[in-house]
């Protein structure tokens, strides 16, 4: 696997925790991305103004 692809199924894991109720800190340690700063709030989708 590409380090690329490596992200992104990390990121996915921090997405599917977040969005379980887990801690954003506490997703993003436990899918191997500790030290992530989050936004205040809960997850969100960012769309382009165009969307």
């Amino acid at each position: 696997m590409s380090a690329a692809q490596v992200l992104k199924v990390k990121a996915d894991a921090v997405g599917v925790l977040r969005r379980a109720g887990v801690d954003a800190n506490d997703a993003a340690e436990r899918a191997g991305l500790p030290g992530l700063k989050f936004i205040p709030g809960q997850p969100i989708t960012i769309k382009q103004a165009d969307e």
